[in-house]
């Protein structure tokens, strides 16, 4: 229905916007990992991180999401 494509674009823009407020470097590893499907290993590879240290990136930046748009779930 017209209503449920209202409420899905506005969670939509709602994701993006979080994202966006997220450090640069979350926002890159989780750009690669989502979008590009990368692995851990080959987004530390182009970002010139360790494996360990990205996917730090990739937990603290997926739970500060989670966090912020948990009125969503």
């Amino acid at each position: 229905s017209a209503e449920e494509q209202t409420l899905e674009a506005e969670d939509a823009r709602r994701v993006r916007q979080e994202l966006a407020s997220l450090p640069r470097p979350q926002r890159d590893a989780i750009a690669l990992r989502y979008s590009s499907e990368l692995t851990v290993r080959e987004i530390a590879d182009v970002i010139g991180k360790s494996a360990a240290a990205t996917q730090k990136l990739l937990d603290r930046g997926l739970t500060r999401l989670k966090e912020s748009l948990d009125d969503l779930a």
